[in-house]
Parts: C-alpha cells; sequence; structure tokens
C-alpha cells in the first residue's frame, strides 16, 4: 500500500484540522455538569483553586495531596481575573496541542507522516484522553501526569538528563503513582546491574527531585485535608481481596482496564508477526523492561482496587498509561504493515470513538438506542 507523506506546512494543516474538528463537535459542561458526568474528582481541585493562594479546607487527604497544578492555576486566574473554570479548559487545550507536537516531532519518527497518525490516534482518539479531558477539564492532574510521561519516553530515546527531571518534576506533583518511577529504575539497576542506562546521578537525583515535591504535596494535605482517606483506607486499596463482586462485575472490570488500549489492540492484530518477532528479541533491553515495569506498577493500585473502589474508574487510571503502552507497540512493530482491512478496522473505531455518547456532540449512539 502507497505510503504518503507531508511536508511541514501540511502536516501544520492537517494537525491543525484535527484539533478544530474535535473542539467543535466537543460537549463543553457547565462547572456543575461537569461534577455530574464524570468530574467528581475535579470539585476538590476546584476548591483548591477557588482557596488559593491559602489553604483548603476538608479535603480528602489524597486529593489534597495533589494540589500544586490546581493550586497554580487558582493563583493565574487570580492574578488575570479570569474564571477559575475558563482558565482550566484553556490549560487542557494547550498541553493538548503540545502533546500532539512532541508526539509528532519527537517520540514516533517514522519517514512516512502516515505510520506517525497511526500510533498518534491510539493515544489521541483514546475516548479518555482528548474529547474527556476537553470537556472535564478539573480533572487537569491526569492529563499533566501522562504529559509527564512522555518527557520520561523522551528521556528513554534520548538519555539526556533534563527529559527525565523535567518529566519527574511534572508527575510528582500531579499523581502518587510518580513515586514508581524510581522503584522501576532501583528494579532495573539490580537487574542490569553495571550495564544499566540508570547512573547513580540518575537514581540521586530522583530521590532528590521526589523527595523535595513529596514533603511539599505532603505540606499542603496536612494544612488542608480531612484525617482519613475514607474509601482509600487499607481495606478500600485492596478491595479487590475482600471479593465483593460477582463473576460478571469482575469479568466488565476487566474489560473496562483493557479498553483504551483497543487501538494498540487491532495494530498488534494486524502485524502480529512482526509484535512477537521483536518481543522475543527486544524483551531483553532495558528500557522495554523499565516501561514495562513502570507501567505495571501505575495499574496496579487501580487494580487491586476492584470493581468495588475503582469500578468504572479503571478507564481512567489505565490511560495513565496510554503512552507508554503505545510506544513499547512502536518499538515491537517498526514499520507497519498497512493494508485496506486494517484502515478499515482501525479508523472505524476511531470514528466510534469521537462519537463519545457523553463528550462528543454527536448523536450516534441515541439514534441506536432510539
Amino acid at each position: 500500500m502507497k505510503m504518503v507523506n507531508l511536508n511541514k506546512t501540511n502536516q501544520f494543516i492537517f494537525w491543525t484540522f484535527i484539533i478544530l474538528l474535535v473542539l467543535i463537535t466537543n460537549q463543553y459542561f457547565s462547572l456543575e455538569q461537569v461534577f455530574l458526568n464524570g468530574g467528581r474528582d475535579g470539585k476538590d481541585y476546584f476548591s483548591i483553586s477557588n482557596y488559593a493562594p491559602e489553604f483548603s479546607k476538608d479535603l480528602p487527604a489524597h486529593k489534597s495531596w495533589r494540589f500544586f497544578y490546581p493550586f497554580l492555576l487558582g493563583i493565574v486566574s487570580k492574578i488575570f481575573n479570569f474564571d477559575i473554570f475558563l482558565v482550566y479548559q484553556l490549560t487542557a487545550i494547550l498541553i493538548i496541542i503540545n502533546f500532539i507536537y512532541l508526539l509528532n516531532k519527537r517520540v514516533f519518527i517514522n519517514n512516512n507522516f502516515f505510520e506517525n497518525f497511526i500510533f498518534i490516534s491510539c493515544i489521541l482518539f483514546n475516548p479518555y484522553f482528548f474529547r474527556y479531558f476537553i470537556s472535564l477539564p478539573l480533572l487537569i492532574n491526569d492529563l499533566i501526569f501522562i504529559y509527564g510521561t512522555l518527557y520520561l519516553i523522551l528521556f528513554l530515546k534520548k538519555e539526556r538528563l533534563c527529559y527525565l527531571i523535567i518529566g519527574l518534576i511534572i508527575m510528582c506533583f500531579a499523581r502518587q503513582e510518580s513515586i514508581f518511577f524510581i522503584i522501576s529504575m532501583i528494579i532495573c539497576k539490580i537487574i542490569f546491574r553495571k550495564s544499566s542506562m540508570f547512573s547513580n546521578k540518575h537514581f540521586y537525583v530522583s530521590l532528590f527531585i521526589t523527595t523535595l515535591i513529596f514533603s511539599l504535596n505532603i505540606y499542603y494535605s496536612i494544612n488542608s485535608s480531612l484525617s482519613d482517606f475514607g474509601s482509600f483506607s487499607d481495606g478500600g486499596r485492596f478491595a479487590l481481596f475482600n471479593f465483593n463482586y460477582s463473576l460478571v462485575e469482575f469479568l466488565i472490570f476487566i474489560l473496562y482496564l483493557f479498553f483504551p488500549f483497543l487501538l494498540i489492540t487491532v495494530i498488534i492484530f494486524f502485524n502480529h508477526k512482526k509484535f512477537f518477532e521483536n518481543l522475543a528479541f527486544k524483551f531483553k533491553e532495558e528500557k522495554i523492561i523499565f516501561i514495562l515495569v513502570l507501567s505495571i506498577l501505575i495499574i496496579t493500585p487501580a487494580i487491586i482496587a476492584g470493581p468495588e473502589i475503582s469500578g468504572k474508574n479503571i478507564l481512567r487510571l489505565s490511560s495513565l498509561t496510554i503512552i507508554f503502552f503505545t510506544y513499547l507497540t512502536y518499538l515491537f512493530v517498526g514499520k507497519l504493515k498497512l493494508s485496506w482491512s486494517f484502515n478499515l478496522v482501525f479508523f472505524l473505531i476511531v470514528f466510534i470513538f469521537l462519537q463519545h455518547p457523553t463528550y462528543s456532540k454527536s448523536k450516534l449512539f441515541e439514534i441506536f438506542l432510539n
């Protein structure tokens, strides 16, 4: 199948069209609608922004710990006299635009633009990414955490310390799962010993950044939160092992876990021979092991919380690793084997994802339901 390539000007026009297409067809909720349509966590983040520069009050401890970005957006809104919710919306859009630029220019670097677009689509059209964060901008911490993982990929590609520092700072202020970076690094240093790509300098710099930022996060949390973690107590965190769910509920939970990776699955299915050949060949590479270990550790807390606590939230939480798993697929597949059948299946799923019944203006699902 003949490949299509575009010069820089045409690429700019293409991505501008894609961004405008999503923005024009997206649902834009009011603040109250955000809380009703999947953004309940955002209520606490909005409270942090509203109280800034003072401490917020009576927040769940694990939410107040993630104070930095809501706090910063609250400060910006007050300095420029902008509506807080509008600041969240504009920030989400700007981050996603920069996301697309970095993915296209720095991460997926094939000689063919169409192949790059295929891999970027796995992230961009994930139903819990572009549309989701535009409709629910108060969940900014999740978006920024994913943005931080992009810089970790750049670090693994370029092995430049600056990318590690940028990525880790971004992630540490966003979510507690950033601690798994150091754990994954230690595991790799134990496995690969002196041949490890991670030097003692990498470890000490990472430890310093994590300790400093976590201390700031804890300080804010102590001064603004409730004393308990509610459903996120020890029992809630390991609710999977309470077995307070049926087999059907568990199977649905597992389907939710893998649903954000459906486009990746299509790529693997149509390129399975090359994928599994490279899997056996490249699996010994340290960066592969590191990405895989880190991804599993990030997802694990949501899995062990089980259907009772994580529930449908597993869709959003598993999406935190979408860049990692897409990049692994890119490494294992390499040059794509494209065909009319692949294009049909892949872009049909993209089209369906773009018709999200909650976050898009499309009435397609309503027509089928009626």
